[in-house]
């Protein structure tokens, strides 16, 4: 406990705090374990995925150092962290075994260089964080008299163990001066030289005695504050998000879960805190409150009630109060099973939805409905979080339950669901007139062509909307230029359901996915192109869950192979500076972010001037979600933020690759009234503009098989 002794009275306030101080950890943790444990759930695989993921996101912290200076404090200070744990761990071996030396740790020159470095750089990094918080005050950061009390014990806990090992290395040489700490000493670059301050000063063993218990008492002290603070406090992410981060969520990103056989399901989506999995309540403990989500989201941008990092620090608030009410009903139940009926017994999870235990409604109460319907499910927020942690999702899973067991959604969205299902667009047009856009150029319909090597699926889109027809025509003339033998479905293409999906219509968007699926397979495709990221995304990533598997591709992506192969040439020069949009079910989606850029640069006479949001930092256009058709009559329109971005750049056309996005920004330009300054076209139509004449007996479209 000293560098030369202690007394007994020492030994036993040190046993007794010691005990305290774990057993108040240990009971705090059994409670967050319960609380977690009481989720649906939870199957993982691919372990060894799993840790290679762990080594990148915790031990290397890759998505925390995107910060730059903020990112790199926090790493110093992480594995700073680490080491002073290690010392502490020793310390406290030692307040119980006094004299005890772990030489091959304490003895270890390595070892007591990084231990002085990481205490300094701990110090500095926090007086940084400090500054930050008190002074920069970041609008995504929460300043909380919980933040300064943590970063004042990791102060302490450096500043403690660097205090203890100064009076150390000044006593040992007089006390034990055959000790390891005095090989070693030379090592210690910050603490020892401190160390002959104090030698200096004429302090006697008796004093540099008392100064060694100081620190050590300090260190110890908070070093078990720390331990009993940290499970009630934000910082519980130390544990937790090491957790979160191994068993995150590996399927694919634009991928939401399926409910399986979802006739036979008592309740959908999520109403109560323990209808989530166990994986989602463990997200809920490990949000490091950082705001970056915050920061991200296009909704909280523009005055919406939606802050997604709210939604998760509200949720655990929730889980903490209601869940141990949850619990207890769940006990009270398992003993006198008479007293709940049959219907509650047989539920998957005797809920707080059956046991009616809870205080407040977690949908609707805690989390308003204009929070639910403000979200655009541009998955901004996921790809934000360093922790992996996924507000979007939960999102959809209460509007699952807003929609199928409560009927309740903004107004304007039931013509969209009636659409949707008495005629398979998102119209009022009969689904028989999908494919009529394409008579004119001689395109045929896969019943007619079922040779065809590539399906085009069109989209409600391009098949209706008058705007985006004219990039599916232009699209459909790059694919004849270059000899793709393509077909369409026509009359037998029905809406994906993404829209239906997205906006918790589970039901409708299963109904509309077997559908296609059943289409597809009965004609065997097994490649498809679309113009449309929802259609891309949803295919591609969806549709395996009904049995739709195919290769698919995103119209910019075979535009893209088709110019580096030569199959159609761009000569045509387009002297325009353009901006590109990433929207978000193409890039943050699926993680294509170059083919649309690569296309760009290969147009001559194009500039391209990119937005400060590009990329996985693209802002949504605010379509997505099923928000294209609701209004948006809280804050700034979302639509009309982007288009001023591009706007901004001087650009003289914004190139789109998604129907949604270039309908969004169609209103946007007359909104904000750049309609002289700047247009719209899509990639597509960027290419189909630069692309040389078809020459006479160049191979282009099918010719006819027949009538629809």
């Amino acid at each position: 406990m000293a560098a030369t002794g202690a007394s007994l009275l020492s030994y036993v306030i040190y046993a007794i705090l010691f005990v305290i101080a774990w057993s108040a950890f240990a009971n705090r943790v059994g409670q967050l374990v319960a609380l977690v444990g009481m989720g649906q759930a939870a199957h993982f695989g691919n372990h060894w995925g799993r840790i290679r993921d762990f080594v990148i996101f915790v031990v290397a912290e890759a998505k925390v150092l995107q910060r730059r200076l903020a990112g790199f404090a926090h790493l110093l200070v992480f594995y700073g962290f680490i080491i002073i744990t290690i010392q502490s761990a020793m310390m406290w071996v030692q307040g119980f075994f006094p004299g005890l030396e772990i030489g091959f740790i304490e003895f270890n020159p390595i070892y007591v260089l990084l231990l002085d470095l990481f205490d300094a750089i701990v110090i500095l990094s926090v007086l940084y964080f400090a500054f930050r918080r008190l002074v920069l005050r970041p609008r995504a950061l929460t300043l909380s008299l919980d933040g300064l009390f943590i970063l004042a014990l990791i102060f302490f806990s450096a500043a403690s163990d660097l205090t203890t090992n100064s009076f150390r290395y000044a006593l040992v040489p007089l006390t034990m001066p055959h000790s390891g700490y005095v090989q070693v000493a030379p090592w210690a670059f910050i603490s020892n030289n401190i160390a002959g301050l104090l030698q200096g000063a004429g302090l006697t063993i008796g004093d540099l005695q008392a100064g060694f218990n100081f620190g050590w008492w300090w260190h110890t002290l908070t070093i078990l504050s720390f331990l009993i603070y940290i499970p009630y406090s934000k910082h519980l992410h130390l544990f937790t998000a090491p957790l979160t981060t191994y068993f995150r969520n590996k399927t694919p990103k634009g991928m939401l879960p399926k409910i399986e056989n979802i006739e036979e399901q008592e309740h959908y989506g999520v109403s109560e805190i323990d209808q989530f999995s166990w994986r989602n309540l463990l997200d809920l403990t490990a949000c490091t409150e950082c705001g970056r989500c915050q920061e991200a989201c296009p909704a909280y941008a523009t005055g919406k009630p939606l802050n997604p990092k709210m939604v998760i620090l509200d949720l655990k608030d929730y889980m903490l109060e209601q869940g141990p009410k949850l619990l207890k009903a769940r006990q009270e139940a398992a003993i006198a099973p008479t007293q709940i009926n049959a219907s509650q017994m047989s539920s998957a999870a005797h809920s707080a939805h059956d046991m009616n235990v809870a205080d407040v409604a977690m949908v609707g109460g805690v989390i308003t409905d204009d929070v639910l319907w403000a979200c655009t499910t541009c998955q901004a927020c996921i790809s934000a979080c360093p922790v992996f942690i996924e507000p979007m999702a939960r999102i959809v899973d209460m509007r699952r339950y807003l929609v199928l067991e409560e009927s309740r959604f903004p107004a304007e969205v039931t013509r969209t669901f009636n659409n949707m299902e008495r005629n398979g667009n998102l119209w009022e047009f009969p689904n028989s007139q999908r494919g009529d856009w394409a008579k004119p150029l001689n395109i045929p319909t896969l019943a007619q062509a079922p040779d065809a090597e590539i399906v085009f699926f069109v989209g409600c889109f391009g098949s209706f909307d008058a705007r985006n027809r004219k990039t599916v025509e232009a699209f459909a003339r790059i694919l004849q230029a270059a000899g793709i033998k393509f077909a369409i479905l026509g009359k037998e293409e029905k809406c994906t359901g993404d829209p239906a999906r997205r906006i918790g219509n589970e039901y409708l968007y299963q109904t509309l996915a077997q559908e296609n699926v059943e289409t597809l397979n009965s004609y065997k495709v097994s490649k498809v192109v679309t113009a449309c990221p929802h259609c891309f995304n949803t295919i591609k990533n969806e549709y395996p869950q009904f049995g739709g598997h195919y290769e698919v591709l995103h119209h910019t992506q075979l535009i893209d192979q088709l110019i580096k192969e030569g199959r159609i040439q761009l000569s045509n020069s387009i002297d325009e500076q353009v901006t590109y949009h990433d929207p978000c079910y193409l890039g943050r989606y699926n993680d294509e972010y170059d083919a649309p850029r690569e296309i760009l640069a290969a147009i001559p006479g194009i500039r391209l001037e990119e937005m400060p949001r590009n990329r996985e930092k693209s802002f949504c256009c605010g379509g997505g979600g099923g928000r294209i058709f609701m209004e948006e009559n809280i804050g700034k329109r979302i639509n009309n933020t982007r288009m001023q971005e591009a706007a901004d750049t001087g650009s003289t056309t914004l190139a789109a690759a998604c129907p949604f996005c270039m309908s969004m920004f169609e209103d946007g330009r007359k909104a904000i009234g750049v309609q002289e300054q700047i247009r719209t076209q899509d990639v597509a139509e960027l290419v189909a503009r630069s692309m040389a004449p078809r020459q006479p007996g160049q191979a282009g479209a099918i010719p006819m098989r027949g009538k629809e």
